[in-house]
């Protein structure tokens, strides 16, 4: 019997690429909705995204107090305004 692994699934780093190698979009769009509301526009971003259109990115946080521990509050104000 061999000692070899079995395993053949990719390793993290090599499933995972160098963030440098990654074109991420030039938006960064923070929300606090719902889930069922953040999967809808999720599904909608992706939608848009598959006809070539240019979408942000988006980081959504069901409960705002996760998001304001995260976040100071002049930090908080900027998002708001």
């Amino acid at each position: 019997m061999s000692n070899e692994p079995t395993d053949t699934e990719p390793t993290h780093d090599e499933f995972t690429p160098d963030p440098d190698e990654v074109e991420y979009p030039s938006t960064l769009r923070i929300t606090s909705l719902p889930a069922e509301q953040a999967q809808a526009a999720a599904l909608e971003r992706a939608e848009r995204w598959e006809q070539g259109e240019e979408v942000p990115h988006v980081v959504n946080f069901e409960d705002r107090t996760r998001l304001r521990q995260l976040l100071t509050d002049r930090r908080m104000e900027l998002l708001e305004e």
